[in-house]
C-alpha cells in the first residue's frame, strides 16, 4: 500500500513538474523579450539592420527560442532560426516619438519540443527522486511493522491455533515486545482463553449432570409402574415404557397408526377428546377410562416438537380396585344393606329426577307407598332377626313383581316406596297394588317348623293429579296409605284429594 501510494505520489509530482517547467519556458522566454524590448525598438525606429539581426540572433541564441523575426520601419524584416509554425509571441515595439504609434513588431516562436523534453527529464529526476524516498520510507515502514506488529502477531496466531480450548496454555511475549501494545492484546487473549476454560469446564460439568439425570429419567422411565407414552396426531407411537406395553399386552409396530387405543379402551372417542381440549387450552386433561379388563386414568398433556408437529404425552394408571371401591360405595350409600333396594336418600334422588322428567315428557307418574301390617308383632315375638328375615323376603317379592324402570325403595323399617312412570302408569299402579298385597300377605318361612305372616297397607298417589314435587306425591300417597290402616289394613287406596293434617292413629302392633 506504502508503494502504491509513492508511486501515485511519483506520477503526480511528474505531471506537475512538467507542467511546471513548460511554464517556466514559457516564461523565460518572455522575459528574455522584454529585456530586449528597448533595443529591438530602437532598430525597427531607425531601420538599423544590424541592430536588428543582433536583437533576433540574441533571441535566437536561448535554448528556449526556435525562430525570431524583427520588422520595422523603411521595410526593415530580419529574422532567424527555423519556424515550425507553432505557438508564437507578439510584441509590439514603441516609437521614440510620443504618437504612440507602434514603430514595429517582435515575433518570437518557442521552441515548444525541446521545452517540453527539458520539462520531462526535469520531472524525470524529481519523479526518482521522490520513488526512492518512497521507497525508502515504505521498506522502513515494513521493516518496522513486520519485526513489531506483523511477525509478533502471526507468532500469536499460530500459538493460539496450536491451544486446545479449555486447556490451562496460554500466551506469551519477547521481552522486547512486554512494552507494546502487542501486550495488551496477549493479555486480552489470555483472558478469553481463562473464560473459555471455565465456560468448557462448566459445560462439562453440565454435560456430565445432564447425562446423570438422562440416566435417572432413563431408569425411572424403564421401571415406572405408570403406562407413558408419546403419540403423534394419528395415534402412531413414538415413545413408549415396559408398562405400557405391558398393559396392552403386546408390541406395538413402529407402523401402527393408532390401532392400539380401541383394542385398549372402549370408548377411544374420549381419550381424542381430551387430547383436542389440552391442545386448545395448552393444559393437561384428566379422564377415567374404561377398558375391557378394568378402569384407567389418562392425563394427556399437548406439546409441539421441535419441527412444530403436534404430539401427545399420555399416562395412564390402573384404577381398577380404586373403581371397584368406588363402586362397592356408591353401593352402599344408594342401596339398602339389608333388602339390597334403593335406600330411602337415593330413593328420594331418583323420585325427584322422575318427576321432572314426566314433566318434560307429559307422561304419568304414580308412587306407591306400602308399610307392613303386624310387623312389630314379628319382632317382638320371634326376635330382631326374624323381622329382619321377612323384610329381606318380602323386598324379594316386591322386586320379583317389577319390571324394568320400575323403582322399589326401602325408606325406613317396614315402609317401602314403589314408583312407575309411563303412559301406563296408572292402571299398572292399580293392578301392580292387587299383587303386592298377594305377595306381602303369603306365609314367610322363619324356621323349619315356624312361619310368620303380615299384611300390607298401600297408599297410591298420581302425578300430576295429586301433586307435581316429589314430597307432595309422597306425602299424599302416605296418606292415601293411612286411609287403609284406618279401614282396616291389607288394602290399597288411591289419594282421595282431601288434605289432612295429621295422619290417623293406627294400632301399637304397627
Amino acid at each position: 500500500m506504502a508503494l502504491l501510494l509513492s508511486m501515485l505520489s511519483v506520477w503526480w509530482g511528474y505531471l506537475d513538474s512538467c507542467r511546471a517547467s513548460q511554464a517556466d519556458g514559457e516564461r523565460a522566454v518572455l522575459q528574455l523579450m522584454a529585456v530586449l524590448r528597448r533595443p529591438a525598438a530602437a532598430a525597427a525606429a531607425s531601420g538599423n539592420r544590424p541592430l536588428a539581426a543582433e536583437v533576433v540572433a540574441s533571441l535566437t541564441s536561448s535554448d528556449l527560442v526556435r525562430y525570431a523575426r524583427l520588422t520595422g520601419r523603411n521595410g526593415l524584416d530580419v529574422r532567424a532560426g527555423l519556424s515550425r509554425h507553432q505557438l508564437r509571441h507578439w510584441l509590439a515595439l514603441p516609437s521614440p516619438s510620443a504618437s504612440g504609434e507602434a514603430s514595429g513588431w517582435l515575433e518570437v516562436e518557442p521552441d515548444l519540443p525541446r521545452m517540453a523534453e527539458q520539462a520531462r527529464l526535469n520531472a524525470w529526476h524529481a519523479g526518482l527522486l521522490l520513488a526512492g524516498q518512497a521507497l525508502i520510507v515504505a521498506l522502513t515502514v515494513y521493516l518496522a511493522a513486520s519485526g513489531l506488529v506483523s511477525r509478533p502477531l502471526a507468532g500469536l496466531s499460530s500459538r493460539l491455533h496450536r491451544i486446545l480450548p479449555g486447556s490451562s496454555e496460554r500466551l506469551s511475549l519477547r521481552a522486547r515486545l512486554r512494552g507494546s501494545e502487542l501486550k495488551r492484546l496477549t493479555d486480552d487473549i489470555n483472558g478469553l482463553l481463562n473464560t473459555v476454560q471455565m465456560v468448557v469446564n462448566i459445560e462439562r460439568g453440565l454435560r456430565e449432570h445432564l447425562r446423570l439425570l438422562e440416566k435417572r429419567f432413563r431408569g425411572v422411565f424403564e421401571h415406572a409402574g405408570v403406562a407413558i407414552l408419546l403419540m403423534d396426531g394419528n395415534g402412531k407411537l413414538l415413545l413408549s415404557n415396559p408398562a405400557f406395553r405391558l398393559l396392552l399386552g403386546r408390541e406395538v409396530a413402529p407402523d401402527e397408526q393408532g390401532e392400539w387405543i380401541p383394542e385398549l379402551l372402549l370408548q377411544p372417542q374420549r381419550l381424542w377428546l381430551r387430547a383436542d381440549e389440552s391442545r386448545r387450552s395448552g393444559a393437561p386433561m384428566a379422564e377415567d377410562l374404561q377398558t375391557g379388563r378394568g378402569w384407567l386414568h389418562a392425563i394427556v398433556s399437548a406439546c409441539l416438537d421441535d419441527d412444530g408437529r403436534q404430539l401427545y404425552q399420555c399416562l395412564f394408571y390402573d384404577i381398577s380396585e380404586r373403581k371397584a371401591s368406588e363402586e362397592v360405595m356408591r353401593r352402599m350409600a344408594d342401596y339398602d344393606h339389608l333388602t339390597g333396594v334403593y335406600s330411602r336418600l337415593a330413593g328420594e334422588q331418583l323420585l325427584t329426577r322422575r318427576v321432572a322428567q314426566a314433566a318434560a315428557s307429559h307422561h304419568s307418574l304414580a308412587v306407591m307407598m306400602l308399610d307392613l301390617d303386624h310387623f312389630k308383632l314379628i319382632n317382638d315375638s320371634y326376635g330382631h332377626e326374624a323381622g329382619d328375615a321377612v323384610l329381606k323376603e318380602v323386598a324379594r317379592r316386591l322386586r320379583a313383581l317389577l319390571v324394568q324402570d320400575e323403582l322399589l325403595v326401602r325408606l325406613g323399617g317396614d315402609e317401602f316406596m314403589v314408583v312407575l312412570s309411563g303412559g301406563e302408569a296408572v292402571p299398572r299402579a292399580v293392578a301392580l297394588a292387587g299383587q303386592m298385597l298377594e305377595a306381602a300377605a303369603a306365609p314367610i318361612a322363619l324356621g323349619p317348623e315356624r312361619q310368620a305372616r303380615v299384611g300390607a297397607s298401600i297408599g297410591i298417589a298420581f302425578y300430576p293429579e295429586h301433586g307435581d314435587t316429589a314430597s307432595d306425591l309422597r306425602c299424599n300417597a302416605d296418606r292415601g296409605m293411612y286411609e287403609v290402616k284406618r279401614r282396616g289394613r291389607n288394602d290399597y287406596a288411591i289419594f282421595s284429594g282431601k288434605r289432612q293434617d295429621v295422619p290417623p292413629k293406627v294400632d301399637a302392633d304397627d
